[in-house]
């Protein structure tokens, strides 16, 4: 065939975009962290019934070695990198451990004191701190490379974060400590928002912080959704990104200041949204696709991401998984943009009569966002109805005879801006 006709066919042809480009390099389920010296060599943590494990890899994920195990009555849960050289792992009941090989082999510095952290953020080999938040309440500061802690055992926090040699901090529940003095002092300060519990935390510097919150109703009720704060004033005030289709967000990682990623803890059926990206500095985010683990078919959730440099990630959860694109393309039809809510904002969507077994009245105030769309989810995560807002209205009245007993999320968006809020259906 002429080589211009084939040229022409080329041109004429749909250019197909992949949007999943997280494959699964380990299929290995109930990893917890990762962190990545460099492009090729990392460590990961997981659980399992019949033990806990440190896995190391040096070829990029292709293969892991074992190179920590401890009997089921131990789980890790954090593992980090403190130098080439120097590494931490902790978890419970009172598991620290250190390596000063680049993780090949591990022992306990700290005999005698043991502490139990949850979390672990280390500055250098000798400079670390650690937290607990998860069922208890611990932050530590060490000067000596895990030997000896200063404890405070009236402050906790999980997912620390350090922008700086000594100033940090950590969420836990509705709020997030903070430190500016090398942890000599803690300060806490409550997050104004409705009905969401922060599981992540995100600092690029002392103005800028990002926060992931597992929100809704709580597990009681069998329905949550993810959320991201984002602060423009060191944690004053938040505005906030609701995800009504992630049950969680576990965590946050940015390579700069304009990328950055967030792990969905789970998912509901038919929404394989595991992975958030952003490339506007959290202004908005976009769904990315991940492989399936071919062992459950499903996928279970994202606990942590590591990017050791711009593109090339790693993230873990119901598997080991890998990107060298930075994600690919974020899928257009799954982008969320603007905010749900600002910390200090009134209200902006009212449902009345709330319980209801008839109807209910929905009132949209304060937002100058045509909004289109209305859609009510059940505690499953199903899409149980989906209706076009006429144009201009800010008030309608909507028939809930047909809805089964229960709670509800109502989600109305349009141009960029999704609104969530909650109703009982009596």
């Amino acid at each position: 065939m002429n080589k211009l006709w084939v040229l022409v066919l080329l041109l004429s042809c749909d250019v197909q975009v992949v949007f999943s480009q997280w494959h699964i390099m380990n299929t290995t389920p109930n990893l917890f962290a990762v962190d990545f010296v460099n492009d090729s060599s990392g460590l990961v943590v997981h659980d399992m019934i019949d033990g806990s494990y440190i896995l190391k890899t040096v070829d990029y994920g292709a293969s892991w070695d074992t190179v920590a195990s401890y009997t089921p009555s131990f789980f890790f849960e954090d593992v980090v990198f403190a130098s080439d050289s120097v590494a931490y792992a902790c978890g419970g009941p009172h598991l620290f451990l250190k390596s000063i090989d680049a993780g090949e082999t591990w022992f306990d510095p700290s005999v005698g004191q043991d502490p139990y952290f949850t979390d672990l953020f280390f500055i250098n080999d000798t400079l670390g701190y650690g937290a607990h938040g998860d069922g208890g309440t611990r932050l530590g500061v060490t000067t000596d490379g895990g030997v000896s802690w200063q404890l405070n055992e009236d402050y906790g926090g999980r997912d620390l974060q350090f922008y700086s040699d000594c100033e940090g901090g950590a969420v836990i529940g509705t709020g997030f400590f903070n430190t500016n003095n090398c942890a000599e002092t803690w300060n806490y300060d409550t997050i104004e928002t409705i009905n969401r519990t922060w599981n992540t935390l995100w600092i690029l510097n002392a103005d800028t912080l990002f926060i992931g919150a597992l929100g809704g109703f709580g597990t009681y009720f069998g329905f949550n959704y993810g959320s991201i704060g984002r602060s423009y004033d060191g944690g004053q005030t938040f505005s906030i990104l609701d995800f009504p289709y992630a049950k969680s967000i576990d965590d946050l990682f940015f390579v700069d200041s304009q990328i950055g990623y967030a792990g969905c803890g789970s998912h509901y059926d038919g929404y394989q949204y595991s992975i958030l990206k952003t490339i506007d500095g959290g202004t908005s985010w976009g769904y990315q696709e991940i492989d399936l683990n071919p062992l459950f078919n499903d996928f279970t959730g994202i606990s942590e991401i590591d990017c050791p440099s711009p593109g090339n990630c790693y993230a873990v959860g119901a598997g080991i998984y890998r990107t060298t694109n930075g994600g690919g393309a974020i899928h257009e039809a799954w982008v969320e943009v603007g905010t749900t809510e600002m910390s200090q904002n009134p209200k902006t969507i009212d449902i009345y009569p709330n319980p209801s077994s008839e109807f209910i009245n929905i009132s949209l105030m304060n937002t100058n966002h045509e909004l289109s769309l209305l859609q009510i989810i059940d505690a499953q995560g199903r899409i149980v109805v989906s209706q076009k807002i006429p144009f201009g209205s800010r008030q309608f009245h909507l028939n809930i005879e047909m809805l089964n007993s229960g709670i509800y999320m109502l989600v109305v968006s349009g141009h960029g801006q999704s609104i969530v809020e909650k109703f009982v259906k009596e």
